[in-house]
Order: C-alpha cells, then structure tokens, then sequence
C-alpha cells in the first residue's frame, strides 16, 4: 500500500464511496432502461480499480486534481443517491 501519499489515499476513499452508492442503489418502481444499467456497472467496474489498485500496491500517486474531479463526481452521486439514469437526464439538459 502506499501510506506515504494522503492524495492517493483520501481519491481511493472517494472512489469507495462512489462505488459503495452506485452499488447499493435501489430502484423503487421506476422502469429498467438496459443502458443505463450496464453505464452503471461500467462505472463500478472504473471506480473499483482505484481502490483495488490502491490496496494491492500497484497505485503509486494521484494528483489533487484527480482527487478533486472524483470529490465532485462523489458528491453528484451521492445528491442522485446512485440513480444513474437521474445523472444522465441532467446530463441531457444542458
């Protein structure tokens, strides 16, 4: 593990709280739309790297910037409460 790098650590925290939010997300009674699902899972399988990388050794530094970009990304998630498709039509509007 890299202990020595407070960025890379506190950015493969971050990554395990996106990962555990998109994860643990529960649709009530809203409609599956396949696309969004496998945008989902693709997203899990990107963020589950950082941690995985992290915790095996082979992730040797992160930059503030990165941090900063999966801090935000963190925050719409959580705002979204993991409804991807929430993230996507907000995304539509612009």
């Amino acid at each position: 593990m890299v202990t020595s790098d407070p960025i890379a650590t506190a950015n493969a925290l971050i990554c395990v709280v996106i990962v555990g939010v998109l994860m643990l997300y529960r649709k009530k009674g809203a409609r599956h739309r396949p696309w969004i699902s496998h945008l989902a899972y693709l997203a899990v399988l990107v963020y589950a790297s950082v941690p995985i990388a992290y915790l095996c050794g082979i992730y040797a530094e992160s930059h503030w910037l990165v941090a900063l970009v999966n801090l935000i990304i963190c925050i719409v998630v959580l705002r979204s409460r993991g409804n991807v498709a929430r993230l996507v039509d907000a995304l539509r509007l612009l």
